[in-house]
């Protein structure tokens, strides 16, 4: 009887043993999950505050692109109005004139 009930509680332990072990391993597995989806959250994150480093470096790009084509225009618009006015081509052409006015009236 006392080998009956020895086997008995010895069944009981490994039972026991065994629904510990399982929890443990269903805790470990969803341990290793959580971590897993946090891992891959963390990734998905990185990825996309790269994307978006990557996004905002392209548009400040176009930005400044966009900015020196606008520089090189109104560069280009001031060095035409330079060799029309500032440097003097339609001031001369407006001086001859005025010399070729006050000539003609000092002349009749």
């Amino acid at each position: 009887m006392d080998n009956e009930r020895s086997n008995g509680i010895q069944h009981m332990r490994n039972k026991e043993d065994i629904r510990r072990q399982n929890e443990e391993t269903t805790l470990d597995t969803t341990i290793k999950s959580i971590n897993k989806i946090d891992l891959m959250e963390t990734i998905k994150q990185e990825k996309d505050a790269i994307k978006n480093n990557v996004r905002s470096k392209y548009f400040e790009a176009e930005k400044h692109k966009q900015t020196e084509i606008t520089k090189n225009i109104w560069v280009e618009d001031v060095k035409l109005k330079n060799i029309a006015h500032g440097e003097g081509f339609v001031d001369n052409i407006d001086k001859r004139q005025e010399k070729i006015d006050n000539n003609w009236i000092s002349f009749t």
